[in-house]
């Protein structure tokens, strides 16, 4: 029985707003609602001396309501991109001038630039040319050699973090003919033909447009004393943490739909030049990923409880098409790096810490998976409480954008569910 702490309102987690700003600086279709953390944070009544832990931190939405509220946090996320969005979010105490003017002097000094740049095997040129490819490198460097000497730091947030968003933005805002229906995926030039032409003149414009329109946030922000989050690259499975160092965890692991959150950030990692092998190495770590990882051979364990053996034993029954030889292994590396993040966030939480964990339910084909379930009972393991639960319906799905799954069920609304834990154990 769950026990009701609470009566309340709590924001639906999918909710789309921009309570404290920044939130449309990079839309990400894995984040929350900033109100839903600030309601969290009210709810477990979680103050100024109490630490924050989001381990898949994601475009920083956790760490950045943390901030404005006087609160440490430490957000980590194993894909690059993530942690350079999460550490633009916690930029604060600067004006609106002095982006505009640091901007209009990286691109002063890169425009007649005459530098030497291999464009030749350059992961951007999935989609650009190499004379577009050439006008993107060379502004990069610039950006860099800008935003990297003193005094550029802000609140422990660099600005080349934030510049780097601004180019991430320029570039993606070129790619529309790449992007398809589903919205964590980008296709790639098949041709040479397809790839993109674009002007100098036209590229730094652009990075200038965008330069503005995420500067006028601080258009009107008064400056004032903040605690900044610390923001970091790391694996939930393997945290930079001392054991029993946080208070509380508040945060949303990757869904088990088989979204490849490396895919949907395919150009950024391009931008920040992580080669074809690199890209495979972080897309074999991430959890959830649909990449089989073919070093590990990996079983139920009945730590992960009788809801997720009946969930594994029909995907393997299924009659599709590789359900046993390829879905079966793909939910096993999902629900083991899953309690492995568990084993980890046991560690590093402190006595009657709390746990507050978004989750989403979903299909495989016309099989449900209860992922709020099958998370309840790997928790008793270690003698977590549930001290409440809430659900939320939502029929914001990729598999209800999936037209292949309609022939198994019809689109239908699942649920996403918060679940909050008090560890006992």
């Amino acid at each position: 029985m769950v026990e009701r702490k609470s009566s309340l309102t709590l924001t639906n987690p999918k909710l789309r707003d921009n309570i404290y700003g920044k939130a449309d600086w990079y839309p990400y279709y894995a984040g929350y609602a900033q109100g839903f953390v600030s309601d969290v944070l009210d709810l477990l009544k979680i103050e100024p001396g109490q630490t924050i832990l989001d381990p898949w931190n994601g475009s920083g939405t956790t760490t950045q309501v943390a901030m404005h509220k006087g609160i440490q946090a430490y957000g980590y996320d194993i894909n690059p991109v993530m942690v350079t969005v999460a550490n633009a979010k916690a930029l604060s105490n600067i004006t609106y001038d002095a982006l505009i003017d640091l901007a209009n002097h990286i691109l002063e000094e890169s425009s007649p630039s005459k530098m030497r740049i291999k464009t030749v095997g350059d992961p951007l040129n999935y989609w650009f040319q190499d004379d577009s490819i050439y006008y993107i490198r060379k502004l990069d460097f610039y950006l860099v050699k800008h935003t990297t000497r003193p005094p550029y730091s802000v609140n422990g947030s660099t600005l080349r973090d934030f510049f780097h968003v601004i180019l991430f933005r320029t570039v993606k805002s070129l790619l529309p003919s790449f992007r398809s229906t589903n919205p964590t995926w980008i296709k790639k030039a098949t041709s040479p033909e397809e790839r993109i032409h674009i002007t100098r003149k036209k590229f730094y414009k652009i990075f200038l447009q965008e330069t503005m329109l995420m500067a006028a946030y601080f258009k009107n922000q008064d400056q004032f004393q903040q605690v900044a989050p610390i923001i970091a690259f790391g694996d939930s499975r393997k945290l930079n943490l001392a054991t029993a160092s946080v208070d509380h965890v508040i945060t949303s692991p990757p869904y088990c739909t088989r979204i490849d959150y490396v895919i949907a950030t395919l150009p950024e990692l391009a931008l920040l030049k992580l080669d074809h092998i690199d890209f495979n190495d972080l897309r074999s770590k991430m959890l959830g990923t649909n990449k089989i990882q073919k070093t590990k051979d990996v079983g139920y364990s009945p730590a992960w409880g009788g809801v997720c053996k009946d969930f594994l034993k029909s995907v393997a029954a299924h009659g599709s098409k590789a359900s046993k030889e390829y879905y079966l292994k793909v939910f096993l590396q999902y629900f083991h790096s899953f309690y492995n993040s568990m084993i980890e966030l046991h560690r590093v939480l402190k006595q009657n810490g709390t746990c507050t964990l978004v989750v989403q339910s979903s299909y495989y084909k016309d099989v449900y998976l209860d992922l709020p379930s099958i998370i309840e009972e790997m928790s008793r393991l270690f003698y977590w409480k549930l001290e409440e639960r809430r659900d939320f319906n939502s029929k914001a799905t990729l598999s209800n954008l999936n037209k292949g799954s309609r022939s198994y069920r019809e689109p239908s609304a699942v649920q996403e569910t918060v679940l909050f834990f008090k560890k006992k154990g």
